[in-house]
Formats: structure tokens, C-alpha cells, sequence
């Protein structure tokens, strides 16, 4: 596990391309059927913490289409690759640490938060 900003970072800036491979899994399809379950629509707004190249964003986007999406991620590469391969007018893409991220969606529907709790030192949790 990578601990320090700066790994996690690194980490993900050279993971992107594995990541674009890999696709959408079971697991993050699953996660956005339960979204819909919940009551994702087409005026949603959401908050995605630790969107990664976008595969989350990408399925949200075909339901999400006159709401907001902001997804944010800590790897610029991955920020980057996401808002060429998913960009729409209603998606804002940032590269952002969490711990301390900034989002003009004043008051979202869903925050969504995949695979990143494990990279937040244990006594940032509670806050």
C-alpha cells in the first residue's frame, strides 16, 4: 500500500494506461447500478472522490445528463486521460487531493468514494 501523497501520485500517474485495459469491472458496474437503485437521474449532482481515469464517471454520464458531475482525482495523468475520453459539458474533472479538495456542487446527491479510503492515514478519517 502507498502511504504519502507524493506515492499514491506517482503510483496512479503511471498506472492510468493498465487501468484504461482493464476497463469497467463487476465491481464499479455493480456500484452504479446501486446508484440508479438510490435514485440517480438524468438531474443529479455528483461528488466523485477518487474518480481514477473515469470508468465511474463514464457509466454516470449515461444517466447524468442535464446534472452536474464532478470528479476529482489525485493524478493528473488519469484527470487527464478522463476528461479526453469522457469529457462532457456537464463533467468538471480536477486533479485534487481529497483530504482538502474544493467542488462548486454546494449541496450533491451522491458522493461516490471507490478505492480510496485505504490511501488516507487512519487519523484523517474522523475529520
Amino acid at each position: 500500500m502507498k502511504n504519502t501523497v507524493s506515492e499514491v501520485t506517482e503510483f496512479y500517474d503511471e498506472y492510468f494506461a493498465e487501468q484504461a485495459n482493464t476497463g469497467i469491472n463487476d465491481r464499479i458496474y455493480g456500484v452504479y447500478e446501486r446508484l440508479i437503485g438510490l435514485g440517480l437521474d438524468p438531474h443529479s449532482s455528483v461528488l466523485e472522490l477518487g474518480c481514477g481515469i473515469g470508468m465511474m464517471t463514464s457509466l454516470m454520464k449515461r444517466t447524468v445528463n442535464q446534472g452536474k458531475i464532478h470528479a476529482i482525482d489525485i493524478s493528473e495523468a488519469s484527470i487527464e486521460y478522463g476528461k479526453v475520453k469522457f469529457g462532457a459539458a456537464n463533467i468538471t474533472f480536477s486533479t485534487q487531493d481529497i483530504t482538502k479538495f474544493e467542488t462548486t456542487l454546494n449541496t450533491p446527491d451522491f458522493i461516490t468514494l471507490i478505492d480510496v479510503l485505504e490511501h488516507i492515514p487512519l487519523e484523517m478519517h474522523a475529520g
